[in-house]
């Protein structure tokens, strides 16, 4: 099982080169997105082209989305304990992002965003940035 993260969705829409094919390989297994990663992307609708919009709303209705829940806050707050702990500063959506998908037992997240590879350091979080 994998969630691919805000980044990785992006940088689908941006159509850089073989994105796609790996996600059919992932389609091989479980593949989800986040309700976060949703507000994330249509929170600045206004600011997103009709194309960009109906792109992602197909791919959001193409997957799976993991909803926020209690587990999911309570994983988050754990790890955001675990990063201030030790000093080390992250965007808190991926924080919250973190804490959704290992609140729903999915340790592995496909990313281009350095701030999981933080996350992955107070947490066990395989992160996969080069897929």
């Amino acid at each position: 099982m994998i969630v691919l993260d805000t980044s990785y969705l992006i940088s689908i829409a941006r159509g850089e080169p073989d994105l796609w094919s790996k996600i059919e390989q992932m389609d091989d297994e479980d593949t989800f997105l986040t309700a976060i990663a949703y507000f994330e992307i249509f929170r600045s609708g206004t600011k997103m082209g009709q194309k960009e919009h109906s792109f992602f709303s197909n791919l959001f209705s193409a997957y799976e989305i993991l909803p926020f829940d209690t587990e999911s806050s309570r994983r988050a707050s754990i790890i955001q304990e675990k990063l201030d702990r030790v000093g080390l500063k992250v965007n808190i959506i991926d924080v919250l992002i973190a804490g959704t998908s290992l609140g729903h037992g999915i340790s592995r997240i496909a990313t281009r965003d350095e701030d999981f590879k933080v996350i992955a350091k107070v947490e066990h979080l395989l992160v996969m940035d080069e897929l």
